[in-house]
């Protein structure tokens, strides 16, 4: 702490130290604006680079998940595959073993000059052609409900 006495004043009386004490605090002052305008932009920057590297990751992450469910998926159809692979050969081990039965030794082929069956017929109900033909039947309440706004759509019409 410094103490001001009669010496520390000058001649038009103002404190010599006060003086410097101000210049002091306004050179601090202008190094701490300093400081904190380049600092925001680096903090700011840093953010940014922060949330893209996190944006990365999320993406990269996103596409390893889908490579593992591809991969995942690729197991379960080569697991099927092995199982109906080893299921076949336990049938033809079964069936030469305890059947009796042999391999195939020639193969034919025949072609058959025949024309295709014709196609099943659907009942016309079901075809859209006849939909347009068929009229809509009444419901059991249609009646039941016109004979009700009827009457009284008729008790109206008496009271006017």
């Amino acid at each position: 702490m410094i103490r001001i006495t009669q010496k520390n004043f000058q001649e038009n009386g103002k404190p010599y130290l006060a003086e410097k004490s101000s210049s002091f605090s306004h050179l601090i002052n202008r190094i701490f604006v300093t400081v904190l305008l380049v600092a925001l932009p680096i903090i700011g920057i840093a953010q940014v680079m922060q949330t893209n590297q996190l944006a990365r990751s999320g993406w990269v992450l996103n596409q390893l998940v889908k490579e593992r469910n591809t991969l995942e998926a690729n197991v379960r159809i080569l697991e099927a595959s092995i199982a109906s692979n080893v299921k076949l050969r336990e049938i033809h081990t079964e069936a030469t073993t305890r059947l009796g039965m042999i391999p195939v030794e020639r193969t034919m082929h025949i072609s058959i000059n025949q024309r295709q069956a014709a196609p099943i017929q659907v009942p016309l109900r079901f075809t859209s052609k006849s939909n347009g033909d068929l009229l809509p039947q009444k419901k059991w309440w249609e009646p039941l409900l016109n004979f009700t706004f009827s009457f009284f759509s008729k008790s109206q019409e008496s009271e006017q």
